[in-house]
């Protein structure tokens, strides 16, 4: 079965389309670990030419800052945003709602790091095997390549 022509450039633009990618939950993430690395490693964060690294499946490989750090801050200043507004407004939170907004912060964190991981084991499997198995450009093309 003999490939279309031009297939093998439409792959690798699918392909590259995969790498840069990113949902909204890895925005949030990758973006708060951007700007951790600015503050804390800004050698690093110059040697990029973008915010964020191009490539978000290998950027851990780039000295970028863990997506579990990034959950665990984005759950600590939601926590603190929540204490807060309720100190600017003269509540005092009861120990139960302590432990509420606790479990809230650290689920949706939770649900932000599992989101990225599986979004990156997905976009990762097809990019590495089943982008090459494609045999025709009408099958690409779909792809909006």
């Amino acid at each position: 079965m003999g490939k279309s022509i031009g297939l093998g450039a439409k792959q690798d633009e699918l392909k590259g389309r995969l790498q840069h990618y990113r949902s909204l939950p890895e925005y949030i993430l990758d973006g708060v670990g951007a700007l951790f690395q600015r503050l804390f490693n800004p050698k690093a964060a110059r040697t990029r030419t973008t915010f964020l690294p191009p490539d978000a499946s290998q950027q851990e490989n780039e000295a970028f800052p863990s997506y579990w750090l990034n959950g665990v801050a984005i759950a600590f200043f939601t926590f603190l945003a929540g204490w807060v507004v309720a100190a600017v407004t003269g509540r005092v939170l009861s120990v139960d709602e302590v432990k509420l907004m606790s479990w809230a912060v650290l689920t949706g964190a939770l649900a932000l790091i599992a989101n990225k991981v599986n979004i990156r084991a997905f976009l990762n499997t097809f990019r590495d095997s089943c982008a090459d198995k494609i045999l025709r450009v009408a099958d690409i093309v779909p792809f909006h390549c």
